[in-house]
């Protein structure tokens, strides 16, 4: 009669199935770190372009929704309904809107006055509680966009020409622009620090 022999790996197998095993393990690994890092970026582009989504809807409700109300400044200085500021930083373009609610829901005008600028990198919203300032009228500032280089504006007149401030410099010859002039549309360029340049036109409703 044979003796029984115990079954069992060898050390040579061991070694092997060990080697298999951590290559697999390797793969595997690299597999799901792929994965992870492929959802983590479409997760970071996707709230990206949320934000973006967003900043837009909100700079189209203001200028669409643009009334031709002039505004006194904190100086007591008449101020056109919409106007570009060339010699202040941060803030590019300010109007006057209708349609929303009133500052922090007080009582009074809908009417609000807001701006649109560039700090830091930031698109910037300002948005006053008053459209006639006095010297202590300070704005509420909204940082909405991240990783803005450039904020840039264009006006179509009602002569269907474009123009890069308002009021024109060239409307009717040098003539004062009246304070109520508002523009047919406005095209608003942004220059992200990771997507390039994204251009939209809106237009008023009033």
């Amino acid at each position: 009669m044979l003796a029984n022999k115990e079954n069992g790996f060898t050390l040579i197998e061991l070694l092997v199935s060990l080697a298999i095993f951590a290559v697999i393990s390797v793969m595997a690994y690299g597999g799901l770190d792929y994965v992870l890092n492929t959802d983590r970026s479409t997760s970071t582009q996707m709230n990206r372009l949320s934000s973006l989504q967003k900043s837009m809807l909100l700079l189209q409700a203001d200028v669409e929704q643009m009334r031709p109300r002039p505004i006194r400044d904190l100086y007591g200085t008449s101020q056109g309904a919409m106007i570009s500021i060339a010699d202040e930083p941060y803030r590019l373009l300010e109007w006057t809107r209708g349609g929303g609610q009133t500052y922090l829901k007080t009582q009074g005008s809908s009417l609000m006055r807001v701006a649109y600028g560039v700090r830091d990198n930031k698109l910037v919203r300002f948005q006053w509680p008053v459209l006639d300032q006095a010297p202590d009228s300070e704005p509420f500032v909204s940082e909405i966009l991240e990783n803005v280089a450039r904020l840039q504006f264009r006006f179509l007149d009602s002569s269907l020409e474009w123009h890069n401030q308002w009021p024109p410099l060239n409307l009717n010859s040098g003539t004062a622009a009246s304070p109520t002039l508002l523009p047919n549309a406005v095209e608003v360029t942004l220059e992200l620090q990771d997507w390039g340049e994204v251009k939209r036109l809106f237009h008023g409703i009033f």
